[in-house]
């Protein structure tokens, strides 16, 4: 009986494995440096930092095929620090991404879960901005306002991909809230549009959350978002390619209405009823030797702060420059080094403190980081 029993076990197990061909992927990111950063909090501070060009992460990535053109596949994707060894994303063990779906070749791609953003895939996704593809936290907009650096991974969400028609794909997501009684508290949808010919990428994307940070289990988890009544994004941008050179530009605007705090910013004035924030970056990349880049970026950050009784502004400017060898197709070594100089109002929620993304705030209006690093990729 035993025998017969092993025998048919043995013949299920097999006809499993033909009938769908798949195939599990793990990969990986271990990025760490030494950073020198001019100004935090009034004094300097030398540091060995984790991740900050590309997150260092830890996946699984499989795919099965179905037959038809057809074919299932799901991503874990964890981010850890490698200074310390902790999970980054607050301690979660599949803090990055962590989704499951379907593809055709045809229809697109559908999936489930926990996963990059339209703003993330429109404009970072396609290299139109660089700080949330290929440069890391030095590059980001200040506070990653529009979450161009992919700090929000929207929970508990369902997103469709198309596939590629006449030269553009569409993107599209509704992440549920999942608060009883109050449906729309904490949920995000928004879409968006690539165009690609030949050396032009063109992207526009639109994004709504509704009370952003309001839990921890929602959308935009409290401790990765803006804490808000709302919040609203959108933007426009464009990569040419010529030859070595390629070129970027984008604009992104990102509006918080009654904002109470930020992940990066912290708490803000209590009286703060809008906050605003316009962002336009221009970059540069020039492949020197097909090992060696050079990246460039400047952008200028536009921020307005409305309170009950005042309107005010404030200007933050960002210069960021980055050196790129590989000594394979997996390892590099960089250099980094960026400049934010803010000017304008000292109030209005924000004080006229420079903070660069990854480093806490100075204390005047200026901060420097220079960075050299090691990234290898399995």
């Amino acid at each position: 009986m035993f025998k017969k029993t092993l025998a048919a076990c043995t013949i299920l197990l097999l006809g499993n494995t033909a009938w769908g061909q798949s195939n599990v992927t793990l990969y990986g990111i271990i990025d760490a440096g030494i950073g020198v950063i001019n100004n935090q909090a009034g004094k300097s501070v030398v540091q060995v930092q984790s991740g900050w060009v590309w997150g260092s992460r830890l996946g699984f990535k499989g795919v099965e095929d179905l037959g038809g053109g057809s074919s299932a596949l799901f991503v874990l994707e964890n981010g850890f620090d490698v200074d310390t060894g902790a999970l980054s994303q607050g301690g979660r063990l599949f803090g990055r991404q962590s989704f499951v779906g379907l593809s055709n070749k045809d229809s697109g791609t559908i999936t489930m879960g926990k996963q990059y953003d339209p703003v993330f895939d429109t404009l970072s996704g396609a290299d139109i901005t660089v700080g949330g593809g290929e440069a890391g936290l030095l590059f980001a907009h200040p506070f990653d306002n529009d979450n161009t650096l992919g700090s929000i991974t929207a929970q508990n969400s369902v997103k469709y991909t198309s596939q590629k028609m006449g030269g553009f794909t569409f993107n599209g997501m509704y992440a549920f809230g999942e608060t009883a009684g109050a449906f729309a508290t904490n949920r995000l949808f928004g879409g968006g549009v690539n165009y690609n010919a030949g050396p032009l990428t063109l992207g526009m994307t639109f994004e709504r959350i509704s009370k952003p940070g309001a839990n921890i289990y929602g959308a935009a988890a409290s401790d990765q978002s803006s804490v808000a009544s709302g919040q609203e994004i959108w933007g426009v941008g464009a990569r040419y390619l010529a030859g070595p050179l390629s070129m970027g530009a984008a604009y992104t605007s990102s509006v918080l209405d009654t904002p109470v705090s930020s992940a990066y910013a912290g708490t803000l004035a209590a009286n703060l009823q809008r906050l605003k924030f316009q962002n336009i970056e221009i970059n540069a990349k020039y492949q020197l030797t097909p090992a060696f880049s050079a990246l460039g970026m400047y952008a200028v950050t536009l921020g307005k702060f409305n309170t009950v009784s005042a309107s005010e502004s404030q200007t933050r400017q960002q210069f960021a420059v980055m050196l790129d060898y590989f000594l394979s197709k997996r390892t590099d070594l960089y250099f980094q080094t960026a400049y934010q100089y803010v000017s304008g109002s000292n109030g209005g929620g924000i004080p006229r403190q420079a903070q660069i993304v990854g480093a806490a705030f100075s204390s005047g209006p200026s901060q420097a980081v220079l960075r050299i690093g090691l990234k290898h990729s399995f």
